[in-house]
């Protein structure tokens, strides 16, 4: 194997972990922001715990989106 093949494949390697990091960070904060700013009279995580099934939908939803509005825009 060629050596700048094997360095080009550990850069895009690192720059593809790169973005999954950054895209998990940016998901989490945009959850966490919506949690607190938008949604300040429900309290997602009790309603959960009280066995409240649209909660829970509507929380996966809001990750769901969330990833996908983020991936859109780091372009994968």
């Amino acid at each position: 194997m060629d050596l700048a093949f094997a360095k080009a494949s550990a850069l895009m390697l690192g720059i593809n972990l790169l973005y999954a990091v950054i895209g998990f960070l940016l998901s989490v904060l945009a959850i966490f922001l919506i949690d607190k700013i938008f949604l300040k009279k429900l309290d997602l995580e009790e309603e959960i715990k009280k066995g409240n099934i649209a909660a829970a939908i509507f929380a996966g939803a809001l990750v769901i989106g969330a990833v996908l509005s983020i991936s859109h825009a780091l372009g994968k």
